[in-house]
């Protein structure tokens, strides 16, 4: 299934969740990338990778 979600959904925090090799890491350099090409100095982005 898939589902595009529109930025605002993003704006808090987030919880990336799905099995291996699905993706996850490139998502998240997708909704990196979006941010940094903004060049909003108010904007913070804090990954946490627990593993």
């Amino acid at each position: 299934m898939r589902k595009i979600l529109p930025l605002h959904a993003f704006k808090r925090h987030g919880y990336i969740v799905a099995s291996s090799g699905s993706g996850k890491s490139e998502f998240i350099k997708v909704l990196l990338y979006r941010e940094l090409i903004k060049k909003n100095p108010n904007n913070s982005i804090i990954v946490i990778d627990p593993h």
